[in-house]
């Protein structure tokens, strides 16, 4: 390659500026292909000045090369950014699986308790129910009557908390022996008070 004086020195400042020589060579690349396409464009501004065919030609094939380096950055970043989409669309996937997944889970949950809540609720009433029958069979025995009632009081009032709970329970059957319960207590009473 046959050069002179001025197109080394032409040659030196163009490929000195910002980052070195040769910013291809460097151990930090520019991350910008735009860089690369500068670098190749301002090349190619320096060929018609070359003196020599073999300096223009090199210069060219300077210049082209720093032109695929340009389209080889951009495809990369454009496969990275390919990759990073795809990465976040299969963890928004995932997260929406397991929302879905906790969705489901909490409205079964939220059922079962209310199946359990009713259950329990069922099971004071009959509770209640069955105190109430036990001070009125135990009506010879004084200290023992005032217990079962005690008790049948306690269940009727733990059905009520359970009852004001939201979200509600609306068994009609469930209303309507509370209301029985609440009913016979009012009898027992009233017939100790006569």
């Amino acid at each position: 390659m046959h050069t002179d004086c001025s197109e080394t020195c032409a040659l030196t400042r163009i490929c000195s500026r910002d980052e070195g020589i040769f910013p291809a060579v460097t151990t930090n690349p520019p991350v910008r292909p735009t860089r690369y396409r500068e670098l190749a464009g301002t090349i190619r501004g320096l060929v018609p000045a070359m003196k020599y065919q073999d300096a223009r030609r090199d210069l060219e094939w300077l210049a082209a090369d720093y032109e695929r380096l340009a389209e080889f950055a951009d495809a990369r970043r454009r496969s990275a950014h390919a990759r990073e989409r795809r990465a976040a669309l299969t963890i928004s996937a995932r997260h929406r699986a397991e929302m879905e997944t906790l969705g489901d889970e909490f409205h079964a949950t939220m059922s079962d308790t209310m199946r359990i809540r009713t259950e329990f609720i069922r099971t004071e009433l009959e509770l209640g129910l069955t105190f109430v029958d036990g001070a009125m069979n135990a009506l010879r025995q004084k200290g023992s009557q005032q217990r079962w009632i005690r008790n049948a009081i306690a269940a009727l009032i733990t059905v009520n908390k359970f009852l004001a709970l939201e979200p509600r329970i609306n068994d009609s059957e469930i209303h309507r022996r509370r209301d029985e319960l609440r009913q016979r207590l009012r009898e027992f009473l009233r017939e100790q008070e006569s």
